[in-house]
């Protein structure tokens, strides 16, 4: 089994012992996540996760976050053997820049364990049940045909359960994973025919818990997937379940810990968004300056040909699910433009990139100049190179791009691309459909700005349109993603699952008010989210969260977004909106926006994160500004 990562150095060690040593608490975690990005073996990983967790001891919550780091507390309910995986969890985390830091409950006690308040106290962010599905499964009786039924029926339901005492209980997003059969079927390949016996169950169960999860509210991590990948026996050794409980065999922690731990980053705003692609020897073969157009291994007739085929159709795939696609290639920019243009068998068009970088800068330079282009932070790449030195450039000189180690066959690219599970989602919206026309027209904005005279005549001239509306369950996915993703404006950055925001939104006595932007030049969609929940004693609305894509910044939207808060605030009788600004580093351009807004500085209110600062808006004061759009409320 082969993870995506480079091979761990000779010097591991010393590297390791020098970083435990270093006094910037900040420059040592970006140190340990580095590290983290290699092949390492379990006494590796052992101690770079003891390293890392010491140092976590001595920073608050804030400083993590401060540094670029997720904190997040997991509670892991387990049903089998579970301690030798923690450290590969940690490993798995650091390299997506977050802590996870692991509770073990009581063994084979998960209902006692929801009522522990000592438990509770550990605030966790995940609570990740280990499920013994053997001994469930061996109650299932083979005689009656509609047992098998029946018996999945009952499991589903009590997970259901379990999640709803999470949901109702505790601040924390249950995960539940699905199940593999670990003996053999009783009637062979009619098992699934007839739908008797426990594989028949498993099987039933597993395609019942895809239709739950999202109506529950559990996350599903798909354990069996990993077994149909990789094979029953490399994941899961039948002695050492026999022996010691263990589901998953020490040699596959790696691999299971991080497909967990990249499915707790989708919730926690940790994926990457853009794929930047080299061209020569990694999108077709062969070198298009060299080799010319003729000359270039793509599509049918060769083995290598039909292998960039079909990278070239699984990238294709990832735009249409909201990747932004992006290319840095040192090349002639005329020269790839009429490959990717004219060659019969190319599958990706300019049109599917956002941004085109063909040239003979260094490449460090062109990945900055990508992310500035698109308004996303470096930390949001990953680089698709199949040269060894650039690869290398990279992760010395950009050491916050994700930068997967690329086989020498490209037969097994997809395989690399997709081990790395960069881009784990938990939902797909609408707009993910079209991000990467969004950032083209965003493209075309920024030279139609280049052209205007000042803000105003470019404002002006876009012919904005800015729909405001409250919660609406259409919107739910949208919503979602945008809390989870957004970092750069986003006043609080609070972590939402679907559930909680169905709440915040169905809770009358809310304000959820969403904006979606339309121009000249196309549809943004929903772009902007506010959430503010009222605070009769003090007759204000305190807003928990407001965030707004990076897409449509400097673009009056978050003055029409205030507007219409004032408004409908008023509307309910307050009389003050309050605000809190959560510094991190990635949200500094919205530090003065209260302020700037003309809200005032006031004392805390309550518990507050350290560095936070608070302000207030009396209504009565508002000054409603000028905007050059049009504003619908709806």
């Amino acid at each position: 089994m082969e993870l995506y990562l480079p091979p761990s150095p000779n010097d591991f060690l010393e590297r390791l012992f020098q970083l435990s040593k270093v006094a910037s608490l900040q420059d040592r975690m970006t140190g340990l996540a580095a590290l983290a990005n290699f092949d390492l073996s379990p006494v590796q990983t052992k101690k770079l996760a003891k390293v890392a967790l010491d140092t976590a001891k001595l920073l608050s919550q804030l400083e993590l976050e401060s540094f670029g780091f997720q904190s997040s507390p997991v509670l892991v309910l387990a049903e089998w053997t579970a301690d030798h995986l923690i450290d590969s969890l940690v490993l798995a985390g650091l390299r997506r820049r977050i802590l996870f830091t692991l509770t073990l409950g009581p063994y084979g006690l998960l209902h006692q364990a929801l009522l522990s308040e000592e438990l509770k106290r550990g605030s966790p962010r995940f609570i990740l049940f280990l499920l013994d599905i053997e001994r469930r499964a061996s109650l299932v009786p083979i005689v009656d045909s509609n047992a098998s039924a029946q018996w999945a029926r009952r499991t589903q339901e009590e997970i259901e359960q379990l999640a709803a005492l999470v949901r109702d209980n505790w601040k924390a997003v249950p995960i539940f994973h699905n199940f593999f059969s670990m003996d053999g079927t009783i009637f062979g390949n009619h098992e699934v025919v007839i739908d008797r016996g426990p594989a028949a169950g498993i099987a039933r169960l597993n395609s019942a818990l895809l239709l739950s999860s999202r109506d529950a509210n559990f996350l599903l991590w798909d354990l069996n997937a990993l077994v149909a990948k990789y094979g029953r026996k490399n994941i899961h050794d039948l002695r050492l379940w026999r022996n010691a409980k263990l589901l998953i065999s020490p040699d596959a922690a790696p691999l299971a810990m991080d497909q967990l731990a990249a499915l707790c980053g989708a919730i926690l705003g940790m994926s990457k968004k853009v794929l930047v692609l080299d061209l020569d020897n990694t999108l077709w073969g062969g070198v298009i300056g060299d080799d010319g157009l003729n000359g270039l291994r793509l599509g049918p007739g060769s083995g290598d040909g039909e292998s960039y085929s079909a990278f070239q159709r699984y990238v294709k795939s990832l735009s249409e699910r909201g990747v932004i696609l992006a290319i840095a290639s040192k090349n002639t920019h005329e020269v790839c433009v009429t490959a990717i243009r004219e060659h019969p068998e190319m599958l990706l068009s300019m049109e599917d990139f956002a941004c085109f970088r063909a040239n003979w800068n260094n490449k460090a330079d062109n990945l900055i100049e990508i992310a500035a282009f698109l308004n996303l932070g470096l930390d949001s790449l990953v680089f698709f190179d199949d040269s060894p030195a650039e690869r290398d450039l990279i992760r010395q000189a950009l050491p916050m791009v994700a930068v997967p180690e690329i086989p020498r066959d490209p037969t097994y690219y997809i395989d690399c691309l997709e081990g790395g599970r960069y881009f784990e989602s938990v939902s797909l919206s609408s707009e993910d459909e079209h991000r990467n026309l969004q950032y083209r027209e965003n493209a075309n904005r920024s030279a139609f700005m280049s052209e205007s005279r000042d803000l105003s005549d470019f404002l002006r001239s876009l012919e904005m349109t800015i729909s405001m509306r409250p919660y609406h369950p259409t919107d739910l996915v949208r919503i979602t993603q945008l809390i989870n993703k957004t970092n750069q404006f986003n006043l609080t950055t609070r972590r939402y699952s679907e559930a909680d925001v169905r709440a915040l939104g169905e809770n009358p006595d809310n304000l959820v008010l969403s904006a979606r932007v339309k121009d000249r030049f196309g549809d943004n969609g929903l772009v902007s989210v506010v959430i503010a929940c009222p605070d009769l004693d003090n007759k204000s609305f305190v807003i928990d969260t407001w965030l707004m894509s990076c897409r449509v910044f400097s673009r009056q939207i978050e003055q029409s977004v205030l507007r219409s808060l004032v408004h409908r605030a008023r509307s309910h009788g307050a009389l003050y909106l309050v605000g809190c600004y959560v510094p991190t580093t990635k949200n500094h351009l919205a530090a003065s926006f209260y302020p700037d807004q003309g809200f005032a500085a006031i004392a805390p209110i309550g518990e507050t994160l350290p560095g936070a600062k608070w302000w207030r808006l009396t209504l009565d004061a508002y000054d409603e500004p000028s905007l050059l759009a049009t504003i619908e409320e709806f």
